[in-house]
């Protein structure tokens, strides 16, 4: 039942729409009361029903006494609608209020107008949005607007469906011999489905077989009806009414066959009728005259006209020059962190990993410090997991730490034995590092199963998280303590390295370079296979076979006092990594922010990779990035110098004097790094008239060429 308030010559009337669907007495007596709750005692009821319900029979006994709980003084009407929404009004309960007979057409069309505008305002937030600051709405007519009325929301439940029926059946009951309902949108499609429900309903002149076809509003106006006769248009929504008018006019249609549903206007000089004028609902904004950003409009749908990408340059203030001075740079001559590597079986391989064992010392000097300082007293036990080859260790140190602190012995459990543990005394959660914490969360949920009341202490040296928020997030989950506790969460380095499927990267490359037979890619495809060691100096694909990566003393994001040949490659990457994610939690309106959003992307500016022409510098920078962040199509700029600095390393390459060039061809193979197909047309020809047959690099270009140009490539061998 869809239930409002109207108010007719100054007096208020509740309007009670049953609507299609015939309830069961009981069922519609508890809907009629419950209704009654939500107005003050009004001047007079109105039961509205489809006349086919036959609502006045002894079937409905207990719902008409509902109507009457309102008193003496309030007048109680039954009206029926019939196939022309004509109404039937009888007077059920005298009351203070009369209305003839003869008010029954202007009483139906203030119901229309109070029905529609009672769902408008309640739908007001999604029904009209307002484009988003610095935006605008382009129609499918080319007209830009600051608002946009979406006449799909108007109704959210079958009877404010059926009561938007009912408004319409006054209009489509005008058209004679109605065989086809023309709509702009399919999004109105169950406005029309309940309204040829009622047209089949109330005659047996009309069947299922009207039929409703959507026309895709200004795109479909050339797919006029091949006749006219028994056509009716809705217009689902318009500003302007400008969509009516052209379709009267282009299709020869009468003022009878068109309504506009929704509109800002009333009935203009073409006679088309609006059903409901919602002028009052706007924030009368005006439309932008200049904006380059431009939301497109398809249908109800939405589709950005985004402004061209805007490309960021990566500078040395947007580094977090801390964590890399404190936490990576210290370590570059340890094989602390890995890439690409599995620490044990039951794991998956990860952008960056960390090895614990490498910081023996320092970890221990740290556990001593969370013993006494974060341990409670009455700490009787550690949950580790002892699929981790190297827990054992990391086990043996926090008991010895604790021991000396607290004086007691602590005993460590698998994380299978949670069952055993001391319910009532604190424990300890240990691993040696965190990227998701999802085993920390799995064994705090076992641990309330297990009805532990204790306190809990989580402990993990490293945490290499995605972003500062998702650690902040975990941290804020694992923290909130049952039993008046405020569990722990400690961690000694904590590094934000970008999104953990940045892993794949290497994994695509392995999937790729496997097919090919040249040696050079027979000894990397070994190499990344090596899943257990994982990659510590072999960042990126070289045309040579170097053991190592080769790395200059020009990096700007360290000290100047390293030594090339000590450093591994992968405390570079994680450099990288650390970087580009600091700069996407940039605010949006600092310049050098990677953080873009709908309208207008943020990418990295191509000629980040002629600045820093380090050969490893320039593979940790396209791998460490996001896809987002290396798409150049949209600008025919920016993918020819990006293809310029591919094209200057293949003549490079010729002369032996780079090898970065099978990098650059791999990170286009599998799509990190797109430009357009110009561009890579230029690259495929270049590489293919200047390197040499044992070249590495021609068995990548052939597999750019049957990628991205497999119709260029067919032609040139059937010429």
């Amino acid at each position: 039942m869809y239930t409002f308030e109207t108010n007719y010559k100054n007096r208020n009337i509740i309007v009670l729409f049953l609507g299609q669907i015939e309830g069961s007495d009981h069922y519609l007596a508890e809907e009629i009361s419950e209704s009654f709750l939500n107005f003050y005692r009004p001047d007079a009821v109105l039961l509205l029903h489809p006349s086919y319900l036959n609502i006045n029979s002894p079937e409905f006994e207990a719902s008409i006494a509902q109507l009457e709980r309102l008193g003496t003084e309030t007048s109680v009407y039954i009206a029926s609608f019939d196939k022309n929404a004509s109404l039937d009004l009888k007077e059920h309960h005298k009351g203070i209020f009369k209305i003839k007979k003869t008010e029954a057409a202007t009483l139906r069309d203030k119901i229309i107008k109070s029905g529609l505008t009672n769902m408008a305002h309640n739908k007001k937030e999604s029904l009209i949005l307002s484009a988003p600051t610095g935006t605008i709405f382009c129609k499918p007519s080319g007209e830009t607007y600051s608002e946009f009325i979406k006449a799909s929301e108007l109704a959210s439940t079958c009877h404010e469906i059926q009561f938007i029926a009912f408004t319409l059946l006054k209009y489509a009951a005008k058209v004679e011999n109605l065989r086809c309902i023309y709509i702009d949108t399919m999004s109105i499609s169950s406005y029309v489905e309940s309204l040829i429900s009622y047209l089949t309903l109330f005659s047996s002149n009309y069947s299922r077989e009207i039929s409703y076809y959507s026309f895709n509003s200004y795109d479909g106006i050339s797919s006029r009806p091949d006749e006219n006769n028994g056509v009716f248009v809705i217009i689902s929504a318009s500003s302007s009414n400008n969509l009516s008018k052209k379709i009267k006019k282009e299709w020869g249609l009468t003022e009878n066959q068109i309504v506009n549903f929704l509109s800002y206007r009333d009935s203009d000089e073409e006679k088309i009728k609006t059903v409901a004028n919602i002028k009052e609902l706007s924030e009368g904004k005006n439309p932008l005259e200049f904006s380059e950003k431009k939301l497109k409009i398809v249908g109800e749908n939405f589709a950005v006209e985004a402004s061209e990408a805007k490309p960021v340059i990566i500078k040395t203030t947007n580094s977090p020059q801390k964590i890399i001075n404190e936490v990576i740079y210290p370590r570059r001559e340890k094989e602390t962190f890995s890439c690409n590597k599995v620490a044990y079986t039951e794991t998956k391989e990860k952008h960056v990993t960390v090895d614990w064992l490498k910081e023996k010392d320092s970890i221990k000097a740290w556990l001593e410090k969370i013993a006494e300082w974060h341990i409670p007293a009455n700490t009787a036990s550690i949950i580790v997991d002892y699929r981790n080859p190297s827990i054992n260790l990391l086990l043996d140190a926090t008991i010895s730490s604790v021991k000396t602190t607290l004086g007691h012995d602590i005993k460590g459990y698998g994380i299978n034995e949670i069952d055993k543990i001391p319910k009532e005394k604190a424990t300890i959660i240990l691993t040696d590092a965190i990227s998701t914490a999802r085993q920390f969360i799995a064994v705090n949920r076992e641990l309330r199963r297990a009805k532990h009341r204790g306190n809990r202490i989580f402990i993990s040296p490293f945490a290499l998280f995605e972003s500062k928020k998702t650690f902040l997030s975990t941290k804020s989950t694992l923290e909130k303590g049952e039993s008046g506790f405020d569990y722990k969460l400690l961690c000694k380095e904590v590094l934000y390295i970008g999104p953990s499927d940045l892993a794949k990267i290497w994994n695509k490359e392995l999937e790729i370079i496997k097919k090919y037979n040249h040696p050079h890619w027979k000894s990397r495809s070994e190499h990344l296979e090596t899943k257990s060691k994982g990659i510590a100096n072999r960042i990126g694909s070289y045309t040579s076979s170097s053991t190592f990566d080769e790395f200059s003393r020009e990096f700007a994001f360290w000290p100047d006092d390293y030594e090339t040949s000590k450093t591994f490659s992968s405390s570079v990457y994680l450099t990288i990594a650390c970087i580009l994610q600091n700069m996407r939690s940039m605010d949006r309106s600092e310049p050098d922010s990677l953080n873009g959003h709908t309208y207008q992307a943020r990418i990295l500016s191509p000629d980040n990779f002629w600045r820093f022409n380090d050969a490893l510098i320039q593979s940790c920078l396209w791998r460490a990035a996001l896809y987002s962040e290396l798409d150049y199509r949209g600008s025919s700029l920016t993918s020819r110098i990006f293809s310029d600095l591919v094209l200057k390393y293949i003549d490079e390459s010729k002369n032996k004097k780079s090898d970065i060039v099978c990098d650059y061809l791999i990170a286009l193979t599998i799509g990190k790094i797109k430009i357009c197909k110009e561009c890579i047309e230029r690259i495929v020809t270049h590489g293919k008239s200047e390197l040499d047959n044992d070249n590495p690099a021609l068995e990548v270009i052939a597999s750019i060429e049957e990628k991205f140009l497999p119709q260029e490539k067919s032609r040139v061998e059937a010429h």
